[in-house]
């Protein structure tokens, strides 16, 4: 179970999804004392962010791939938090497309054989 799904199912009502917005998430992650959990959950919060605001295409490629249903009428953010909370290997899919096409301008790919070794 990843953190925010623990979170939405053991948290009182005073923060839902419902809520999702900059001062409602801050004011929840203040009420959080473990520093590492803390931590944990903003930082998949912040990958879901960069995914539907940098790279949505790649969010729909995954809905395809893994054959998600959806009505098309969801708007970005609550898709990828949707997907990050019930369909975690379509969302790590995706997130690592977005690695990938996020780093490509700053890596080389280069083609090297290995020798062989007689053992």
């Amino acid at each position: 179970m990843n953190n925010l799904t623990a979170i939405n199912r053991c948290h009182d009502a005073s923060f839902s999804l419902n809520t999702f917005d900059y001062d409602s998430v801050n004011k929840f992650l203040d009420t959080i004392e473990d520093e590492d959990l803390k931590s944990s959950i903003l930082e998949d919060l912040t990958h879901i962010n960069a995914i539907c605001e940098k790279m949505m295409n790649i969010l729909v490629k995954a809905v395809q791939r893994y054959g998600i249903e959806t009505t098309g009428e969801k708007e970005r953010q609550a898709l990828a938090m949707d997907i990050f909370l019930h369909r975690k290997q379509a969302f790590d899919y995706a997130y690592d497309f977005y690695c990938l096409f996020k780093a490509s301008s700053k890596m080389s790919h280069h083609k090297i054989t290995a020798a062989k070794k007689d053992v």
